[in-house]
């Protein structure tokens, strides 16, 4: 693949989510949460382009995870990907210089930029990966979570963590008033807690 058709894929996967009235770096907030994809088997954290190229193919594809892997470092790994998966393409991006310009000074050498597909799957796309590649459960939805804690709460017999607006500003009111006495070097002030109790 030439960099300037890679270039045109990239761009057309872009423009295409655009014209869907979807920009692939905004999300509403009902949907799954955008941590940052990694690689599972490196731990290295994908950025630039390759960030909203994967965050559109788990939009589009429905994965649940941020991470991603190559097919060679799964098979390294005793994992595979799943049978008819498809990779989905990111970039790898730096610079060379050529031999012939190795011998100039270091002043008149040329780098060239370079571009080169990479494909990758995503986690839910493979099997039999150990278990040191699998994340953390994804958080629970907040409704989910918030029932979860009453009930908690409730089970051991506390009270509600939301006091109420009048109550949480009296409470934040006190904060304040607690940092103040601090003086500006930072140090605690026992006179000015003296005369306040």
């Amino acid at each position: 693949m030439t960099a300037p058709s890679l270039y045109q894929q990239v761009t057309a996967a872009l423009v295409a989510e655009l014209d869907r009235g979807v920009a692939p770096w905004v999300q509403p907030w009902s949907a799954a949460p955008r941590r940052l994809p990694y690689n599972v088997a490196t731990g290295h954290r994908y950025q630039g382009v390759n960030v909203l190229l994967l965050w559109q193919a788990a939009w589009v594809k429905g994965y649940p995870s941020p991470a991603w892997i190559g097919y060679d470092q799964a098979r390294r790994l005793g994992g595979y990907v799943q049978r008819e998966e498809k990779a989905t393409t990111i970039v790898y991006g730096s610079r060379y210089r050529p031999a012939r310009e190795r011998d100039k000074p270091a002043a008149e050498q040329r780098w060239v930029p370079f571009l080169k597909p990479r494909r990758v799957f995503n986690l839910a796309q493979t099997a039999n990966l150990p278990p040191r590649c699998h994340p953390v459960e994804a958080a629970k939805p907040l409704p989910e979570a918030l029932a979860e804690a009453e009930t908690f709460l409730k089970a051991i017999g506390a009270g509600a963590a939301f006091l109420g607006i009048a109550e949480d500003d009296k409470m934040m009111e006190a904060i304040i008033r607690g940092r103040a006495r601090l003086t500006a070097g930072g140090e605690h002030n026992a006179e000015a807690e003296k005369k306040n109790n």
